[in-house]
């Protein structure tokens, strides 16, 4: 008996110093929490008690009335546009709110709303255990009190500073208002879709009858709904919606409001919905819908939402499809309730010259109508500003009265204009190809077609990308990797790729499987014309809540060295004779006065159309064709496109004295052998640019593929002397597919710079205007002509005549459709509405 009872207390001791073991744990754990929050807090903590405090003094009622419409400001500051969502809005006392209203609101968002006294410390520890772990703000532990004012007082920043005001200001408001009033102030400020505040408005919306009269069911749909509208609104989202009154109703059952069988009763009703008659108030223009989705995109970069552009496999593309589209939906519909006035970088004398020109030269090609009304050749086109790398200029289409802007929504084909971001610049990044570089020209079983079907043979790259060869760009980005090409776009956050695209050789000629939006095409040619430099700003310049007189959110950018400034310089100095040379695709699309640089762009059958060029001052992109694409014979990158371009870019450089880039220290004017373009040391009678500090990460990667440090293995030019060859025709783009390129070069002299954040391998820095400096005068050391346009490369060859024959196209396969419709129309991501509608527009899944 007594070894029994020994035994019995040896496990009760144990049981007792696991006990003792996990309650120090949790005080430490606490205590840790406490010590961080303080430690991080403390600081600020003397301007937080004055913001409280401040902020208690000035409160009352009205405070809690609705706000106002959004209001969106151009660069001088001058309104251009409102954003009403034909506000629905009838402010009741709390006699006349449903009690399962409150109810369900207590019972989902705050169970101890009627005991504690402002704040939840059990919220607030797991949300300070939460911090500690996370290092950031991923839970909000807010009871309806902080809520309230939250929406009221402060910003929507997920922050720490912000939860202390909460916590500071919560008793007061108590105090001062009492719980059911602070419960009528929140029932009357939610949201609830379709431009419905409160829940009077919403009642008489979703289910025509007054809020007072709602059943639980109901009442349990509406408080759903404010939890996040855009997801839980029943007209467009039913099944959400059904789902998570069921869910709230549950949530009712728990705390004992309903019993087991009025829960199974009312989730079993079926969701009704009263018929809806009325419709919004207004539409949005080109700069308005762009300056929402622009803020939008800045509050989920405020919440920390990872935004990504490159995807390894379907299932990872899906799933941030999903939560892309979840967050983007939610934070628009905020922006569209009202109370922000958002200030932009537009510039309305740009975007009025813009829009002219779009309209002027499509208005002389085609006058043909949608069924909806609509002109059916359409048209966008986005202008930055190469100084500030801020959006200036945004037009979705003809005419200003079409809601579907096309010009950060529509996803087109981008035909040749994406060569130089996707596959000659990353290709010169490894050191190993250069302009002077000599491929072969020529026609590979299973691989894309030139446009004409003509072939050149031996051909340097320079002349290569000025006459748009689909062979030899294919052959680029086989031999560094299509994933490698693609890794590019990704630093410049081009927001419609896809999985599939990582495989698809189809990309080398803008064979993508959705395409590439014009926006994104812009600031890719920005990049270029900055010198290899990515700023990701968009249109905002500052964005205020209303009742807080507050920035709601920092508009950070950031910049990434993309490229070397030595590629960056050499494609430019290669683009330049698009324009200006006798067999560029864009001749004759320079602008007086100024030196520029650009590219076309043509997809099968015409289907799209672009044009994307630079000076140091601007840049801009085109893009023309028609919403569900169609043939377009006779037209091409370089005729409607360029024209307005060319249109738009003279008169915005009126009066702007010409500038030309500074050509970098790293970069070198030097005499290569005509045969394989390699630089020598003797006078061989030509001379072009070479880079001497390349992209080291790019280089290793292009060596571990071929397996050398030295040449390239597969080096095979097929010239058999140092005369260039015979001239035949050839025009703008084609199609693709694959075969590998062989190549022979020797290693050059280069300095390799090392980095981590851009392509791969460059590195993020501090970038200075210092090296796109104005030149007035030229120099030995560095050749300026502002005089007389050409580009650096010196050769006694004479420049041959060609003749322009119409494109071919023939590439299929996966990631290899050429052409989808302008927008999804049906299922997850068709947003709001599409190109045949006047409604608001939300961008589908992805496109951000």
């Amino acid at each position: 008996m007594a070894l029994k009872s020994r035994k019995r207390k040896k496990k009760a001791h144990i049981v007792v110093r696991v006990l003792k073991s996990i309650l120090l744990g949790i005080m430490i754990l606490i205590f840790a929490a406490v010590g961080f929050v303080f430690f991080k807090v403390f600081p600020d903590l003397q301007s937080i008690q004055q913001h409280a405090y401040e902020t208690y003094q000035h409160m009352s009622e009205d405070d809690f009335r609705l706000v106002t419409d959004t209001e969106i400001f151009d660069k001088d500051d001058k309104q251009i546009g409102v954003i009403s969502s034909g506000h629905r809005y009838v402010y009741v006392n709390t006699d006349d709110i449903s009690p399962w209203i409150k109810k369900a609101y207590i019972a989902q968002e705050d169970r101890r709303f009627y005991s504690h006294h402002g704040w939840d410390w059990m919220a607030i520890l797991r949300a300070g255990v939460s911090y500690v772990k996370h290092r950031r703000v991923t839970q909000g532990g807010s009871t309806i009190t902080q809520q309230v004012i939250k929406n009221t007082y402060l910003t929507q920043e997920r922050s720490l500073k912000r939860k202390i005001t909460e916590i500071l200001l919560a008793p007061q408001l108590e105090k001062k208002f009492g719980k059911e009033k602070i419960m009528e102030f929140y029932c009357n400020g939610n949201y609830y879709a379709h431009g419905c505040y409160g829940v009077e408005a919403a009642s008489r919306y979703y289910f025509d009858k007054s809020a007072k009269d709602l059943e639980p069911w109901e009442a349990a749909v509406l408080v759903g709904i404010s939890n996040r509208p855009a997801s839980y609104e029943p007209i467009n989202h039913p099944k959400n919606a059904l789902r998570k009154r069921n869910e709230v109703l549950n949530s009712l059952y728990k705390q004992g409001e309903i019993t087991a069988e009025e829960l199974k009763e009312y989730q079993d009703k079926p969701l009704e919905i009263a018929p809806q008659t009325v419709t919004a108030a207004s539409t949005e223009n080109y700069q308005t819908s762009y300056a929402i989705y622009c803020t939008a995109l800045q509050l989920m970069k405020n919440d920390g939402f990872k935004f990504k552009y490159t995807f390894k496999n379907k299932e990872e593309y899906e799933k941030y499809q999903a939560e892309y589209r979840e967050l983007y939906g939610d934070k628009s519909e905020k922006i569209r309730a009202g109370g922000y006035k958002i200030y932009t970088t537009i510039d309305s004398d740009i975007q009025r010259k813009l829009q002219k020109r779009i309209d002027d030269t499509l208005d002389d090609r085609s006058d043909e109508k949608q069924e909806n009304g609509k002109y059916a050749l359409q048209g966008a086109g986005v202008i930055i500003d190469n100084t500030s790398n801020a959006v200036v200029a945004i037009v979705g289409g003809r005419g200003t009265d079409d809601a579907y802007n096309r010009g950060f929504l529509a996803r087109r084909q981008p035909g040749s204009t994406i060569k130089p971001l996707l596959d000659y610049a990353p290709a010169f990044e490894t050191g190993y190809f250069y302009p002077s570089y000599v491929i072969e020209d020529r026609e590979f079983a299973g691989g894309p077609k030139n446009s004409g079907g003509s072939y050149r043979g031996s051909v340097t790259l320079r002349e290569a990308l000025n006459r748009s060869l689909n062979t030899v760009a294919w052959q680029l980005l086989q031999k560094i990797d299509v994933k490698t090409g693609l890794a590019y776009l990704g630093k410049m956050e081009f927001s419609s790729l896809t999985w599939q695209d990582s495989t698809a050789a189809a990309v080398s000629i803008g064979g993508f499987t959705y395409g590439t939006r014009v926006v994104d095409m812009a600031k890719g040619f920005s990049t270029l014309a900055n010198m290899g430099v990515y700023d990701d700003k968009t249109c905002l310049r500052s964005v205020i809540y209303e009742r807080t007189e507050q920035e709601v959110i920092p508009i950070t950018t950031r910049q990434t060295q993309v490229y070397t400034e030595g590629t960056a310089y050499m494609i430019t100095d290669i683009l330049k004779g698009t324009m200006d040379k006798s067999y560029g695709t864009g001749r004759g699309l320079d602008i007086d006065g100024q030196q520029a640089a650009g590219k076309t762009g043509t997809a099968n059958d015409s289907k799209d159309t672009w044009f994307c060029g630079y000076t140091r001052y601007y840049t801009a992109a085109v893009w023309v064709g028609y919403d569900t694409p169609r043939a377009m014979p006779g037209i091409y990158g370089a005729t409607v496109s360029g024209k307005i371009w060319k249109n738009v870019m003279t008169d915005i450089h009126s009066d702007l004295p010409e500038k030309d880039w500074v050509r970098p220290d790293t970069v070198e004017l030097a005499y290569f052998k005509s045969s394989t373009g390699e630089r020598v040391d003797y006078n061989t009678g030509e001379k072009d640019l070479f880079n001497t500090a390349i992209d080291s990460s790019a280089r290793s990667a292009y060596e571990n593929a071929h397996g050398t440090s030295v040449a390239d293995p597969n080096a095979n030019r097929m010239v058999e002397n140092d005369e260039l060859p015979s001239e035949t025709s050839s025009v703008e783009e084609s199609t693709e597919v694959i075969e590998s390129l062989e190549n022979d070069e020797t290693s050059a002299h280069v300095t390799a710079v090392t980095g981590v954040n851009g392509g791969p391998g460059v590195n993020p820095r501090e970038y200075t205007r210092e090296h796109t400096r104005e030149t007035t005068t030229a120099s030995e050391s560095s050749p300026q002509e502002t005089t007389a346009r050409r580009t650096r490369a010196e050769t006694t060859v004479a420049e041959p005549m060609t003749t322009v024959a119409a494109p071919n196209a023939n590439v299929n396969g996966p990631g290899g459709q050429l052409h989808t419709s302008a927008v999804e129309t049906k299922g997850p991501g068709a947003g709001l509405d599409s190109p045949g509608s006047d409604g608001q527009v939300i961008p589908r899944p992805g496109v951000h």
